[in-house]
């Protein structure tokens, strides 16, 4: 069962909505169906995929370790077809390195191939045969025409019965023309068209990023009044008092260290939460350097490895890596009551690896989430990007380890 999605194609008639899955244009009565200008497309495109039917399986059989770009091409095909034969099609779903459904949609589009492809070389070979023959039987040996049942030299009957054949074999190409490329419509805006199911996950997914970004949101709120608030409000006070004490003429020093002491925590404070939102160590000297700054400030002992080039990192991944690392040594310090950790970073060519290593009181039982962490949040931003978050038991000397791999 598939979701319907506004179809807005041209071919539409005035009012409609829903997924179209076929073409418009067919007509039963032939005089009709002739005319038709889809019909015609139909017609075009089978040929074409008949002519390509081989290639097609050549490349598909060379290309077999690679079967899921085979798999990508054969829908960029089917949605070609549906932009010739004017039938819209659903916005493509988030890239994966192996879509079943795509897979499914290749198989189908190789045995439509087939089918154009045995279409041409026999109807329509026979078609244009039968429609050649009236110009071309008098060059034979007798000039005469054996159709085996029926035997003629009469111009006029030779004409008539070749052409009626002729139309009727091209009735029939088009008819089964028409059928052929309107499953390949159909298989493509059915591989496209998004689930029931993957729009629930989607629904749930909104609702988690919502509930994290209002975590995040709630944090910020908290730092700001918990810290930068309160020493703002000091240093109000202690103007104030600054004020009074000259007005009387008293001794200035005591009250100007403390306008001091709070304008440079209020400070500290506004830095620390900016640091919560894009830490600009991170901006200024990478990933690796970000994160051995947040080990040293955890309060416990840490180490920082790194291997590979950092060079092809951008900035959104780094920022959901910082924070996959932070949450990591959160858990470990408030959760665990670890008293060392390791963060490894793996600048690979396909993906960055990053994982939090501790050795403190584990988890509850093998890849669960401790309730109250940004787990669920880190695996929905890492989902987003394509990437991967697991949280696991750790062999000894260790107890937990999260992991997050963005490709």
């Amino acid at each position: 069962m598939t979701t319907a999605l506004p179809d807005t194609g041209p071919a539409d008639a005035p009012g409609t909505t829903g997924t179209r899955y076929w073409p418009t244009g067919f007509d039963a009565r032939p005089w009709r169906f002739l005319s038709r200008l889809p019909v015609w497309r139909a017609a075009v495109w089978t040929l074409l995929s008949g002519v390509l039917f081989l290639p097609a399986v050549i490349a598909t059989v060379l290309l077999l370790p690679w079967l899921p770009l085979s798999a990508r091409a054969a829908d960029g095909f089917g949605r070609l077809s549906a932009h010739w034969m004017r039938v819209p099609v659903p916005a493509r779903r988030v890239n994966r390195w192996f879509d079943w459904r795509q897979m499914v949609e290749l198989v189908v589009q190789l045995v439509l191939g087939f089918a154009a492809f045995v279409l041409v070389v026999t109807i329509g070979v026979f078609t244009v045969v039968v429609a050649a023959v009236p110009f071309i039987y008098r060059s034979s040996v007798d000039g005469n025409l054996d159709l085996v049942f029926w035997h003629t030299t009469w111009p006029p009957a030779v004409f008539t019965v070749c052409w009626v054949m002729a139309l009727i074999g091209l009735l029939l190409f088009l008819c089964l023309s028409w059928v052929i490329t309107g499953c390949s419509v159909a298989t493509t805006v059915a591989s496209n068209t998004t689930t029931d199911a993957e729009v629930a996950e989607l629904t749930r997914s909104r609702a988690v990023l919502a509930d994290a970004f209002t975590g995040e949101r709630r944090r910020i709120e908290r730092e700001l009044h918990d810290g930068a608030q309160q020493y703002l409000t000091a240093l109000q006070l202690n103007v104030a008092t600054l004020e009074l004490t000259a007005a009387h003429g008293g001794d200035l020093g005591a009250p100007l260290a403390e306008v001091k002491t709070n304008a440079r925590q209020a400070l500290d404070a506004l830095r620390a939460t900016v640091r919560g939102i894009y830490p600009q160590v991170l901006a200024d000297k990478g990933l690796v350097e970000a994160v051995r700054e947040l080990v040293a400030h955890a309060g416990i002992r840490g180490e920082v490895t790194a291997t590979g080039d950092p060079a092809g990192l951008t900035d959104t991944p780094a920022l959901l890596l910082y924070h996959c690392a932070a949450e990591g040594l959160t858990n470990a310090v408030k959760h665990g009551d670890a008293t060392t950790v390791l963060v490894g970073i793996d600048f690979r060519a396909d993906a960055t690896v990053l994982t939090v290593k501790d050795n403190g009181s584990g988890l509850s039982g093998a890849g669960t989430v401790p309730a109250g962490t940004g787990i669920a949040g880190l695996r929905e931003r890492a989902a987003t990007l394509g990437g991967t978050v697991a949280l696991t038991d750790a062999p000894a000397p260790w107890s937990t380890r999260l992991e997050m791999r963005l490709p």
